[in-house]
């Protein structure tokens, strides 16, 4: 987001208030440093919607915002003043916490290669785990539950003070569970980075969620690097996705005794296996809290002594760039033969200003280092805004390494079929079964192997390979050209058809990865392109539902040469989607459900999809189709047409995978 003449405009007088300054800017509002008119040494932050997001009809964020925050009374979570309007426009007045965001602090822990002491990060975590508690555990005005989700537990919206406290705060994206529709409850909000597996996968999530992101800032503390590896954001993703924490894992040795225990429960993939509640967290944290809470309140208060000395952070920051564009000049001048570059680092306009250009512009700017390095960390210039740094050429921010790590925080190529000396496991003929039913086999059975769907029409054999991993999708391919990936994404409208073919023609550089190339152009969101990649294989197995014709052939214990993506998604959720949005078989509501042969016992979450899970104790009170279907409906919570469809689908799903019979 860029300065502009209108929020030049945004400073000075507003309302009861003076601005002084901003101190950062994100997706749809804006923070500054302001005093009350009448209070010029009260310092406190006012928190006001972007002109774009207040055009846009967000008038009422910032009061769910601040709303939510007055439901939540603790020693460490920011406390909201005031929220109201000025002049028309909404704003939140907060508490100031004099210091730095938690990011902050790991920048230039890094830079100053100074290691965050382990007991300091456990104390960290520790209040914010304590915060989470008043967080999750808030009631309405008439002592109701609000059952509520922060959703965005990341490092720069942990605020560290001076004087060694710890603060929560940002509840802009926060959700009450009771109140969100189907689609929020699995829509993944928040930084990518700190999101738990099933806010990736789509499966739903809870408070849980934020306990995993806090055993993410907890496990990258200890260790001062991300804790889930990989090369791209993708593979990132995936890796969190499959709670793959190696770089913490190697670094086990070197903690306290018992700490990676706990980090390593809080970071399981299933939302079952680690701590039930934050205050549960809390209390598993409270050995390592040592020597004691006001010392170790001390020592954080003298580190923020330290990190905010902006003078040697820049200092150091400044020289550290230098020598990675000096490095630039010694590669291009190694490669290109030139002998030397004009007002190269070192040269005689050595102390040249660094130079900014605006994306979309061609007007130039010239600014300190530090004035640079203060418009990076706040939002001020973004990845495509380009910098010349003493006589460099002009660069994307994002490009040069040094500059970009101290951003704001962000937030399948068909198989050939196999072919085996032994006839298949077993066949299906689509006129005497249906694929729901193959599924539902499949997945009663955990069964590991290859799915090979086929059918012939139009000339033309229309092929689907499907690879299966103890009864989860592992991946799926196609042989219709209008299902790569690509297409999906143009097809949903994620995409334009020109910005596809301006990043096939750069995709030689994520060496054919088009969903990486996508997101090293800033085309596509991470986050997005990983959720697409997932629905994509959804979706090829859901459109099989409609077949009528073909055959499926099952290789049982075979498995694709290499998947890059692999999708580990539950096939109940591909049966859903079939079930909702291909012909289905009306039912007859006369009826009665009972349980069948494959049932799940009592108590068993045996698919993803919540209301298949309660299909089996409708069957075993013997509910009538009509009864059944109502209660299905009440539970979906969307309107009543989308209900009606979804309600329908789950019982045909339940009698695919013969957990209910229909009499």
């Amino acid at each position: 987001m860029h300065a502009s003449d209108s929020q030049e405009s945004r400073y000075g007088n507003f309302g009861p208030y003076v601005i002084e300054r901003r101190i950062a800017v994100g997706g749809n509002a804006e923070v500054f440093l302001a005093h009350a008119s009448h209070a010029p040494t009260t310092q406190l932050v006012i928190k006001r919607l972007l002109p774009a997001a207040r055009s846009h009809g967000d008038l009422d964020a910032l009061a769910r915002e601040a709303e939510l925050h007055r439901r939540v009374d603790h020693e460490n979570v920011v406390k909201v003043h005031y929220a109201g309007q000025a002049d028309g426009e909404p704003y939140i007045a907060m508490e100031f916490v004099q210091g730095l965001d938690l990011h902050r602090l790991l920048q230039r822990s890094s830079s100053g290669k100074q290691a965050i002491p382990s007991e300091l990060a456990v104390f960290i975590v520790q209040c914010i785990a304590n915060a989470l508690q008043a967080v999750h555990s808030a009631k309405t005005f008439d002592g109701e539950a609000l059952d509520l989700v922060h959703s965005d537990v990341s490092p720069s919206n942990i605020y560290l003070s001076v004087t060694g406290d710890v603060k929560l705060g940002d509840f802009g994206i926060a959700r009450v569970l009771a109140r969100r529709d189907a689609d929020d409850r699995h829509r993944a909000v928040g930084h990518f980075g700190y999101l738990a597996p099933e806010q990736l996968t789509g499966e739903g999530h809870d408070q849980r969620s934020d306990l995993f992101a806090l055993g993410v800032i907890l496990g990258e503390l200890l260790i001062g690097q991300r804790i889930f590896p990989g090369a791209g954001q993708l593979a990132v993703m995936l890796s969190i996705r499959d709670a793959n924490i190696l770089p913490l894992r190697q670094a086990a040795s070197k903690l306290p005794p018992g700490l990676f225990e706990v980090c390593e429960r809080v970071l399981r993939r299933d939302p079952d296996d680690r701590y039930s509640t934050a205050r549960e967290f809390s209390e598993a944290l409270a050995p390592f809290v040592v020597p004691s809470r006001e010392k170790l309140k001390g020592s954080l208060a003298s580190w923020l002594t330290w990190a905010v000395d902006h003078t040697l952070f820049v200092e150091n920051l400044e020289k550290r760039v230098r020598e990675s564009v000096g490095v630039m000049h010694a590669a291009h001048r190694s490669s290109s033969g030139v002998h030397a570059v004009k007002n190269a680092p070192g040269g005689t306009n050595d102390s040249d200003r660094p130079r900014i250009r605006r994306s979309g512009t061609a007007d130039v700017e010239e600014v300190p280092f530090g004035r640079l390095i203060e418009m990076v960390a706040t939002g001020e210039l973004g990845l495509d805004d380009e910098v010349a740094l003493w006589g460099s050429p002009f660069e994307p921010v994002g490009k040069i390494a040094e500059l970009a790590r101290h951003l704001l925080p962000s937030t399948t190529a068909v198989t050939t079929r196999m072919f085996s000396i032994k006839p298949p496991d077993f066949v299906a003929d689509f006129r005497e079964t249906s694929l729901l039913r193959v599924l539902g086999k499949l997945h009663n059975q955990h069964a590991t192997g290859s799915l090979f769907v086929s059918q012939s029409f139009n000339d033309r054999e229309h092929r689907k390979d499907i690879y299966l991993l103890k009864g989860r999708l592992l991946h799926v391919a196609s042989n219709d050209p209008q299902e790569l990936l690509g297409e999906y994404l143009v097809g949903k409208g994620i995409l334009t058809r020109e910005q596809l073919a301006n990043a096939l023609r750069h995709m030689t550089a994520t060496r054919g990865q088009l969903g990486e190339t996508l997101i090293a152009l800033n085309l596509v969101d991470p986050v997005d392109v990983f959720t697409a990649i997932r629905n994509q294989g959804r979706d090829r197995v859901a459109s099989l539902c409609a077949w009528e014709t073909g055959n499926a052939q099952f290789y049982e214990d075979s498995s694709p040469e290499h998947v890059r993506f692999p999708l580990d998604l539950d096939l109940t959720i591909c049966m859903m989607w079939g079930a909702m949005h291909q012909r289905l078989r009306v039912l007859d509501t006369r009826g009665r459900i009972r349980l069948a042969s494959s049932a799940p016992e009592p108590g068993q979450k045996a698919s993803s999809v919540a209301m298949l899970n309660l299909i089996p104790a409708l069957a075993r009170k013997q509910a009538t189709l009509s009864a059944a279907r109502g209660e299905l409906q009440t539970f979906s919570r969307n309107k009543s047409d989308t209900a009606s469809v979804q309600a329908e689908a789950a019982l045909v799903v339940a009698e695919a995978l013969n957990w209910v019979e229909f009499d």
